[in-house]
């Protein structure tokens, strides 16, 4: 949902799986858009990136074989080997082998692009957002989204219920544009109807 569709940035045309020893993190991006969700996670610590045609694959033979959507609460087992080449997915009796990612280029850096301090006392002024991209995120879940704002050209940072943080890179003004405060157009009248009466 968050990677490029387009195979012509073949790093971006993937999804990070960063696994701690507690969590498993999947990221993903287009440039546009950022996405970071998690999920517990128990085992050996590992990152890697796997093409979306292996993410693909992944989903559709677990949801094939299982029968059924993945639950919250279902078990998949996780391992990749030594060297990071190869990732088992294991989901009751379904279990597939996919390679990772072998390209020369290293994953972007998304820790750095969400560590930014969102505390600011400037005035932020107007946001403008591609609304196709926004709608992305109302697509994590039934959880509220929260949106935070850092100024007219700076990622606006997402959070969706305690476990997906994203953000999503605004539409630069054009040239002369001053981004302002929110003010009501000149052509909303906002005369009431008991009003117009009197």
């Amino acid at each position: 949902m968050f990677a490029t569709k387009s195979n012509d940035i073949p790093m971006l045309h993937a999804v990070r799986l960063e696994a701690t020893g507690t969590h498993l993190l999947a990221v993903a991006t287009d440039r546009f858009v950022l996405g970071v969700s998690r999920a517990p996670y128990e085992g050996t610590p590992f990152m890697i990136t796997l093409p979306m045609p292996e993410v693909k694959l992944v989903v559709g033979a677990c949801k094939l074989k299982a029968g059924r959507f993945i639950k919250p609460d279902d078990v998949v087992d996780l391992r990749v080997t030594p060297k990071g080449t190869l990732l088992h997915v294991a989901l009751d009796e379904t279990v597939i082998t996919v390679p990772t990612f072998k390209g020369d280029f290293p994953y972007p850096d998304w820790r750095k692009l969400l560590g930014i301090s969102t505390n600011v006392d400037e005035v932020l002024g107007t946001v403008a957002v591609n609304p196709t991209y926004l709608a992305k995120f109302g697509r994590i879940g039934p959880t509220r989204a929260k949106f935070y704002l850092r100024g007219p050209n700076k990622p606006v940072m997402v959070s969706v219920g305690e476990d997906f943080v994203g953000l999503i890179m605004p539409i630069r003004p054009a040239d002369g544009e001053d981004p302002k405060l929110w003010s009501l157009p000149e052509w909303l009248d906002t005369t009431t109807a008991e009003e117009k009466v009197a």
